[in-house]
């Protein structure tokens, strides 16, 4: 059987239509990609705006 790729906050949002749940949407986001990643389901990521990306100070790379 072949799957056809979901976008995870489309997936979030359906899940918040049927179970009544007080989880902030990333944590259901963070359940999805867990669930996922358990079965070894192919994942696909899209890179973050400019906004969401989080700097590395280079002396704690080394």
């Amino acid at each position: 059987a072949l799957f056809a790729p979901v976008r995870v906050h489309e997936l979030t949002a359906r899940v918040r239509q049927k179970v009544k749940t007080g989880l902030p949407d990333r944590s259901i986001e963070e359940l999805i990609v867990e669930m996922a990643s358990l079965r070894r389901l192919a994942m696909a990521f899209e890179l973050p705006g400019s906004e969401n990306v989080v700097q590395i100070p280079e002396r704690l790379l080394r």
